[in-house]
């Protein structure tokens, strides 16, 4: 015993909270409980390999509280393996091998455990739904974690009837219901099977016996059907999460129906907090989609708006929080006068991240904090504003990452309480609105943007501002600062007002020559620009000085048309380069094909950086002709010999129906793949009637801030589609490259 004692000290972490002892043995590859000391409080065993509870492991350990086996290959428990644990409070089983039935949970297996408050036994079972006469018991019970499911060979769904088993559990606060059993991409085949499979009702008795319900999440369950009163029991039901991420829902009425039937229903309790998220529908390429997730919800909604919904069914709530994230689709088939939340008074957080928006109109009367991150809103926000009431008692607005490079002035017109503006991860350049009203503005977030310096403008704004408001903070880290005679008053203003920028010491700005310069040492910057500019101003008016004048007048005027005439050459480079280059293989084939024809010599040329060469040999080749008989033109393979490279790549993208560029960091820092990203975007304006032949695929995950400007704004104009891995998502997403080929 003691050997066995002194190796395991060696191998877990043991340590004393408040006088209890814990015991952390997780990711040791233990294949069984060894032996441990019974005054144990926390024992942690996650992430081995035991494979069973079967004799008295545990039997001593009187005083233990918290047990987790969660991660293991448990694959049975018999009725002494928790016997002796009297004063457990927390039982985690997750994850495990275990068989949902009475052999491997034998009924009185929980017994022992009287003081158990939360049980764990969720991603058990391949389908089958936790046996509820082995639990019954747990009259203790708050956190109820466990799985929902049937056989594969069922002929009906049928939910867990709770009120059978739990009208014991009058303690119950939190319960997670995960269902399992059959791949949730195959749900979609089962909507279309009809007299063989139904989906789960949602019933009123459902919850008859949890009255004392507060938290309820949902993961991966989609409803036929919801009662208008299934949730009116719950009295105390004050937080509802719903969330898809792990499937994939391609019946549209059922989506719809459950998504706004469920909201529906949760009028009838105080609800206060509402999340919904990643309830996504796989949909044709032919629509925007968003990096991350290519989902599309609600297509083709009959004629109603999702928000005009929305409106009606919140104003029967008292939801104070709402977060729709991952919802794509959001706006369809809204204008900005229907798509408004006419939001209940109750309501104070409205957070509507990630979910590709291209524009918004919200009543912001009540609401207190705006979360608009990773969404497009740059081209609309140029011009107008996400609020459309004159007054709000907004105080927190969030609207980093969404490529926004020009704000419109009176953006943040009729929010006098805002005390956190996050314009961060975007492309502004210059500062543009007024901000000399928010006298409550704590801080003004510009991180991550292209700000060269203050403009006068704005930094006369800023010094009425701090005089109202002495505790304003800016923070302008990660931004391009100029050192040059014109931003000398930007700087000299910076220096008098350190203590209002974030981490000040951490500003840099750059010369002309590409030196640098830190914030603390930007007093002799000043100075030296100050000499160096005043060198260029003239001193006296004599004669030779006019002279110089006028011929450096004369000199400027020349220069400044030779300049206007380098930009306008220098704009359309690329138009000018393909018309050289398509002239020219006229001129050597002496063909002019049909612009209008649908005969091309390949269905898509594929564009790629010598890394991931590997990516189009292995798998584009296989999936896309091989499996799918597209015929795609591979400059390796393809490209004749001998010819000269652009020739080979103008010729590729004329010859072919479509160009896929496979959008990687180094695709955008090769000089040939970006002429050819630049030639099929031209070939799309000049040859094929304005059509969009050119297809982005993102091989790899890249932020706004990664992107060129060309193809920030292609994206905001036209689809892309983000690689994915997962073998469901994977077989969708090389349909959909199939499909905007053909397309």
């Amino acid at each position: 015993m003691f050997m066995k004692r002194a190796q395991l000290e060696l191998r877990c972490t043991k340590y004393y909270n408040k006088g209890e002892l814990y015991y952390d043995c997780s990711n040791k590859n233990l294949i069984t409980i060894p032996d441990l000391p019974t005054n144990i409080v926390y024992l942690n065993l996650q992430h081995n390999k035991i494979v069973d509870l079967t004799s008295y492991h545990l039997r001593n350990m009187g005083n233990l509280k918290v047990l987790d086996l969660s991660f293991n290959y448990l694959k049975s428990i018999n009725n002494v393996s928790f016997h002796g644990l009297m004063m457990l409070q927390q039982l985690r089983l997750n994850n495990n091998k275990l068989g949902y039935d009475v052999t491997v949970f034998p009924i009185s297996c929980l017994l022992p455990l009287k003081s158990l408050k939360q049980l764990s036994v969720q991603n058990n079972g391949n389908g089958f739904t936790y046996p509820l006469r082995q639990i019954a018991h747990l009259t203790n019970l708050e956190v109820l974690q466990m799985d929902i499911g049937i056989p594969v060979d069922s002929k009906t769904y049928r939910l867990l009837a709770l009120h059978k088993r739990y009208c014991n559990f009058l303690h119950l606060n939190s319960l997670f219901l995960y269902f399992r059993g059959i791949e949730m991409h195959k749900l979609y085949l089962l909507n279309f099977l009809p007299n063989t499979y139904y989906l789960p009702k949602l019933r009123k008795s459902f919850f008859k016996c949890t009255p004392n319900l507060t938290h309820l999440y949902l993961y991966g369950c989609v409803f036929t059907h919801i009662d208008d009163f299934a949730l009116s029991k719950l009295n105390k039901l004050k937080f509802v999460q719903i969330d898809y991420s792990d499937i994939v829902v391609k019946s549209l009425p059922i989506a719809r129906r459950h998504i706004i039937s469920l909201i529906s229903a949760l009028s009838y309790t105080p609800t206060e907090v509402l999340i919904i998220q990643n309830v996504l529908q796989y949909d044709n390429i032919n629509y925007p989609t968003t990096i991350g997730h290519l989902c599309y919800l609600y297509k083709n909604l009959t004629e109603q708006c999702v928000w005009k919904l929305f409106n009606k069914i919140l104003n029967r709530t008292s939801i104070r929080q709402l977060h729709l994230s991952n919802i794509f689709g959001l706006n369809q088939n809204c204008t900005p006068t229907q798509a408004v939340i006419n939001a209940p008074p109750s309501l104070q957080i409205v957070n509507l991240t990630m979910n590709n928006l291209t524009w918004i109109a919200l009543n912001l009367s009540s609401v207190v904090s705006l979360y608009l991150v990773h969404n497009r809103l740059g081209n609309y926000l140029v011009d107008n504003s996400y609020s459309i009431t004159q007054s709000s008692k907004l105080e927190n607005i969030s609207l980093s990452h969404n490529l926004i490079y020009q704000l419109n002035t009176e953006i943040f017109k009729g929010q006098p309480y805002l005390k956190h503006i996050d314009l961060s991860f975007n492309f502004l350049s210059d500062i543009s609105f007024n901000p000399s009203h928010l006298e409550k503005l704590h801080i003004l977030n510009l991180t991550y943007n292209t700000i060269k310096f203050l403009n006068e403008k704005f930094m006369k704004k800023i010094v009425t501002l701090l005089k109202k408001n002495n505790n304003t903070k800016i923070d302008l880290r990660k931004n391009q600062l100029l050192c040059n005679c014109y931003t000398v008053p930007s700087l000299k203003l910076m220096l008098k007002i350190r203590q209002h920028f974030i981490n000040f010491s951490q500003y840099q700005c750059t010369y002309e020559n590409g030196t640098r310069s830190k914030a603390n040492s930007f007093g002799k910057v000043i100075l030296y620009l100050v000499q160096d500019c005043s060198k260029l101003k003239p001193k006296t008016k004599n004669t030779t000085t006019l002279t110089l004048s006028a011929s450096l007048t004369v000199f400027c005027i020349i220069t400044a048309m030779l300049l206007s005439s380098a930009v306008v050459i220098y704009k359309q480079r690329w138009k000018l380069r393909y018309m050289y280059y398509t002239a020219r293989m006229k001129y050597i084939s002496k063909e002019n094909e049909d612009e209008d024809s649908s005969e091309y010599n390949y269905d898509a040329f594929i564009s790629y950086s010598d890394e991931d060469r590997m990516f189009v040999i292995d798998h584009c080749i296989k999936k896309l002709e091989e499996d799918r008989n597209l015929k795609l033109c591979i400059h390796e393979r393809d490209f004749i010999p001998g010819h000269d490279i652009n020739n080979n790549m103008v010729t590729a993208i004329q010859t072919s129906r479509k160009t896929i560029c496979i959008i990687t960091r180094s695709f955008l820092e090769s000089d040939f793949c970006m002429f050819e990203f630049n030639m099929a975007r031209m070939e799309s304006t000049h040859s094929r009637n304005g059509k969009n032949i050119l297809f982005l695929v993102f091989y790899e995950k890249l932020s706004s801030k990664d992107l060129p400007l060309v193809l920030c704004e292609h994206i905001q104009k036209q689809s892309y589609i983000q690689y994915q891995s997962n073998e469901i998502a994977n077989a969708i997403f090389w349909d959909k490259i199939s499909d905007a080929i053909n397309a």
